[in-house]
Parts: C-alpha cells; structure tokens; sequence
C-alpha cells in the first residue's frame, strides 16, 4: 500500500481544501488496513467544523463525513453507501468541497437547489466562499459561479473547484446582467444568490427548502446574516440590525419600497418558477446597487415572503461599497415613482414617503463620502452632491423640495475654500441648514459662517469635530 502524502498536503492538493484553513490534520490506516483514515478541523469564517476523510490504497478520495464533537458520525456509516458522481441529482448526499463525491444517503427524491455566485475581483474572498456553499448539509444542490471580467487571480483559485461547480465567465457588466446569465444556467427549483464575500452556515440550504416544501404559498423565504468586517473579523451584531433595523419580519410591497427594509440576497432563497417570470434582474442597472431591491419588490407583487428568525451566514460589510450605488438611484428612483401603484389617488401618502427614502438614502451616501474622505471636501465632492440633488429634483419635480426641503445651490456663487466649503457640504445635506440661512442660495453665507465660527468655539452641534479644524479660517472669513 503505497504512503500518502501529508495530511494537509492530501487534503490540498487531491480534495481541494483550502490549507490555510486546516487545523489538527491526522493520518491513520483503518482497521482492515485498506484506506487511510485522515480527521482534521476546518476552519471557515462562519463556522468551524470536524471531519474525516476516507482514502483507498490508490490515494483516491472514497468519503468525507463531517463528525460531531463526540466523534460520531453525523449521517449513518457514509462510507459504506456507493459514490456517485455530482451530476446525480437523487438521494441524500453528502459533499465534499472540490471532489464532487456524494454519498447516498435515503431513498427520498429532494429538489436542487441551484447556487449562484457571482464574482468580481473577489480573490481575498471567493474561495471562503464557495467552501461554504460546497460544505452544506444539504446535499441536492448545483454550484454555479459566474464570473464577471475578473482582472485578478479570482479565475485561477477557482479552477481547482471545477470538478465541482460550473464556472461560467462574462466579460466585465452590471452584476444583474451576471446573475441573469447564472440563472440561465440553473436547473434547480429553487435558486440560491451567494455573493463573493459572503459566507454560509452549513445548514442554510437546509433549512430553507425545508421552509418553502413547508409553505408551498411562499415564493421566497429570508433570514439574517451575522457582519463580518472587510478583512474577515467577526463582529457582534447582525445585518437585519445595522443596515436595516427592525426588519426582523416579512416585509409588505410598500416595507420594502418605504421603509428602508433591506433584504439580503445572500441569506435568500427563491422558486424559480418565480424568478423566471418577473425575468430575472433588471438589467437597466448598471454596476452595483438597487438591482437587488428592485427584483425582490417585483417579487413582492406576485407572491408573499417568509423570514426565518435565525442567521444563515456571514456579511463582509465595506462601508466604500456604498458610494457605488448612487448611480442607480436615479433609476430606481424614475422606475417606481412611475410604478402603477404610486400613481393612484389613494397613493398620495406613499409617494411623499418614497420621496423622502430616496433622499435620505442619499444624503446617507454623502455623509459617508465625508467621512471616507477624513471630512475633507472637495470641488468634485460639492458638485457631485449638488449634482445628486437636482437629478431626484429631475425625477420628483415640486414633491422633492416640499417633501425634503432640500434644494441644489449655484456653486458660481460663492468663493470656495476648505472653510466655506465644508459648510456648503454640511448645508447641502443638513435640511435645518437649508431651512434657517435661505440667503445662501443666493450667495450670501455670512449668517452661515457666524453659525460654523460658534460652532468651532463650543456651541454643541452633532458636526463639531467636521467644523472645528477650520476655526482659524472661519475666525478671518468673519472679520
């Protein structure tokens, strides 16, 4: 019987595990001494998890099992059930990342479950990734990865998983047109979305088929996602508390148009019954952002939500990603402030609250400029936000200035300095502002400035420490 490699050298380069998350890996002969027995730890950022891993005298990979901690075997004696390839889509199986050996486990027919991920530029992220969704306890499911005009080594990490995903590449696009094309691909009942930083627990496909098989009247079922920060550290909140709070609930159409529910993609999962017939993502939007609000409120319309009141996963949250967005606000914003249901008599009260959503989600995206930016400002930063104002102005005529009370300002106006500019910043965004100095509209900031100088002395204002370094300059401009 010839001697394996190492352990984690097997588990690398023969299994497809990623080495770096191997932990504890041991190599043992079986007791009739013809397999090699390896147990290791792995170690993923939603999970950690114990298993074992079969091999013959040929070195080839026979099972792989997850155990519990008391070393019992989570699924009944695997390794005495015959493999079979990933293209099987019957019995309860088990999957080993990068093999596609699958074991049968039942004689019950289960639904595929189609998992799509798309990815750009995501090599720090994308093999975590699709680990996570290959370490599933439910067994049915196909992965597809769709690749979007990567320019880093996201496709060469990937190719090691191709005996078990079907990895499709695009050239570089809107990431709707991305996700169109994975579910193209998908022969699944239910559809999956997995984006390339984000993770799952290994019983997330699981419990969600089990939710849909239990409520056939559900299109689509959701749960939370535990945050993560851009380098992989854990932190102690959720997705459903800090990007969209008290939206721990089914959403009605109007919670997601209105009342700045968000819904995960990555913890959804979907018929595709369904998807197919509001036709998938729009793919109007360009790049990132809203593409993922519109497909569920168009799903909304045709059927009813289901939230599981547990995390499924983990959210790599990166605060730059947000500024992304705005570029289809715009779109989002003209869509639905046209959409038959605003344009009812009845639908007064809601138009004025859309109106209001898309400017605060706005102004958020402003005020994390600043702050990305050390709370400097610039020409193109003025003019940017100025510009985002006259676009929703565009969009919503009169309602944007009655409803929000903001309005755009003539930059020609006014000597621009890193001084007077952080206050017309702060007055682009701050609605009290707009509402107590109006003469700055028509360039005069003098009451503007007496207010930014009280401010710098010690007057209490939630923007003190953005005003204060330019309180020698303030001093002079008041002189």
């Amino acid at each position: 019987m010839p001697l394996l490699p190492t352990a984690k050298e097997f588990l690398e380069k023969e299994a497809g595990f990623q080495r770096s998350n191997l932990a504890l890996a041991e190599l043992s002969m079986s007791k009739d001494g013809e397999r090699w027995i390896i147990t290791f730890f792995y170690n993923l950022p939603s999970y950690e998890t114990y298993c074992e891993v079969e091999v013959s005298k040929d070195g080839e990979m026979l099972a792989f099992r997850r155990l519990e901690s008391d070393d019992e075997a989570l699924w009944d004696n695997p390794a005495a059930q015959p493999l079979r390839s990933p293209s099987t889509q019957s019995n309860y199986q088990d999957t080993a990342p990068g093999t596609g050996a699958r074991l049968a486990m039942s004689q019950h027919k289960l639904p595929l479950v189609s998992v799509i991920i798309t990815v750009h530029n995501g090599e720090k992220t994308i093999c975590q990734t699709v680990e996570s969704a290959l370490c599933q306890s439910y067994p049915e499911s196909e992965i597809i990865v769709v690749d979007h005009g990567s320019s880093d080594s996201s496709l060469e990490l990937l190719s090691k998983y191709e005996t078990n995903i079907q990895l499709l590449r695009k050239g570089q696009g809107p990431l709707a047109v991305a996700r169109n094309t994975g579910i193209s691909a998908a022969k699944g009942k239910y559809i999956a979305f997995l984006d390339h930083d984000d993770t799952w627990i290994p019983e997330k496909i699981q419990f969600q088929v089990e939710a849909l098989s239990s409520h056939p009247s559900i299109g689509v079922t959701f749960g939370n996602l535990y945050i993560m920060s851009k380098d992989g550290e854990k932190l102690d909140s959720t997705f459903l508390d800090v990007i969209s709070p008290n939206s721990h609930y089914s959403p009605s159409w109007g919670d997601l148009l209105v009342k700045g529910f968000t819904l995960p993609v990555s913890c959804s999962m979907v018929r595709k019954e369904l998807v197919e017939g509001i036709g998938g993502f729009d793919s109007n939007f360009v790049g990132q952002g809203y593409e993922d609000r519109d497909f569920f409120l168009r799903l909304r319309e045709i059927t009813d939500f289901l939230y599981l009141d547990r995390c499924l996963g983990y959210y790599r949250i990166d605060e730059s990603h947000g500024l992304r967005h705005q570029r289809n606000l715009d779109l989002y914003a003209e869509k639905y402030w046209n959409h038959p249901k605003l344009l009812t008599p009845a639908s007064n009260g809601i138009r004025d609250e859309f109106v209001a959503t898309c400017a605060k989600e706005m102004l958020w995206r402003a005020k994390l400029q600043l702050k990305l930016e050390q709370d400097l400002t610039s020409k193109e930063m003025l003019e940017s936000l100025n510009e985002w104002h006259d676009s929703l102005k565009g969009i919503f005529g009169d309602a944007y200035r009655r409803v929000t009370g903001f309005d755009s300002i003539d930059l020609g106006r006014y000597d621009l300095n890193d001084a007077t500019s952080i206050l017309l910043y702060l007055y682009l965004y701050r609605e009290d502002l707009q509402n107590a100095f109006p003469e700055v509209r028509s360039g005069d900031m003098n009451r503007l400035v007496d207010w930014g100088t009280r401010v710098a002395r010690g007057h209490f204002d939630s923007d003190r420490s953005i005003i204060l370094p330019h309180n020698k300059k303030l001093e002079q401009l008041r002189k």
